[in-house]
């Protein structure tokens, strides 16, 4: 199939998704698709910590938020999230955790997540609603002196989720 072609087959199906009547909405569609059609989320992460300062060693528990800030439904995959295991296990290295110079902090998690299984670790949120999952960052990442670092949610449209705020902490 030629690009030219290609192109306007991909303008006809989102043509006729975006023009068909709300009987068929995009949050009808499979999570990917609804996406790659449609070219928005309704979905927002957003991380916090349950303090500013923690001590080397400590516990450092982060808040991961799922919120749907638009009119209607929409859904994501839970995989490679803090919510596929409840918090317990991070089956993807889904946050950049650099020190204060940049430098990444070692991720010691494992990397198993199959992407291929979202259909089966789908949640959805209606309008206004959110998912939250608490979790030790101390758990999956080497914090191994003092000093300040960033943590943020990586973009990841396998799972239909943006990127997340910049949350800063320090380790004394």
């Amino acid at each position: 199939m030629s690009f030219t072609k290609f192109i306007f087959l991909l303008v006809s199906i989102t043509s006729f998704f975006c023009s068909t009547p709300k009987t068929f909405a995009h949050n009808q569609l499979p999570i990917n698709l609804s996406q790659v059609l449609l070219g928005r989320s309704n979905l927002d992460v957003t991380l916090g910590t349950a303090a500013s300062t923690f001590r080397l060693g400590q516990r450092i528990e982060v808040r991961f938020a799922v919120v749907n800030n638009g009119k209607t439904s929409s859904g994501f995959c839970t995989l490679g999230t803090p919510m596929e295991k409840k918090g317990q296990i991070l089956t993807h290295n889904c946050f950049d955790v650099l020190d204060a110079n940049g430098e990444v902090v070692p991720y010691k998690g494992s990397e198993t997540v199959n992407f291929d299984q979202c259909d089966k670790h789908s949640i959805q949120l209606s309008s206004g609603k959110f998912k939250l999952q608490v979790f030790d960052l101390n758990h999956f990442y080497q914090f191994s002196k003092a000093g300040t670092y960033t943590i943020r949610f990586k973009k990841n449209e396998a799972n239909n989720l943006p990127a997340s705020n910049l949350v800063r902490f320090v380790i004394r």
